[in-house]
């Protein structure tokens, strides 16, 4: 799930305005329900969270929404800059504590 969540982090901060249409959710204009680039990753992460909770290895509490939320706005503020956005991905995802 963490090279998944890399992955989409990334490709977002490289590709601009990819970062949005994730956050868009289904405000995406003309798209029906369910083909919506928020859509399909949301889908995507849902099936990788499941698995992860299978095995514990995340939090019952955390949502594939959460995720995405938070791939969005760390590809926003680090676009353009992929090794901000992973190191940004890795701090957020093992915390601040040593």
């Amino acid at each position: 799930m963490v090279s998944w969540l890399e992955e989409l982090t990334i490709a977002a901060a490289n590709t601009r305005g990819l970062s949005a249409s994730l956050a868009a959710g289904s405000a995406d204009d003309g798209f029906p329900p369910g083909e919506t680039c928020h859509a399909v990753m949301r889908e995507a992460t849902t099936t990788l969270m499941d698995r992860a909770r299978a095995t514990n290895a995340v939090r019952p509490e955390v949502t594939p929404e959460d995720l995405l939320t938070l791939t969005s706005a760390i590809s926003q503020i680090a676009e353009g800059a992929p090794p901000t956005a992973r190191r940004l991905l890795h701090l957020a995802l093992n915390g601040i504590w040593p």
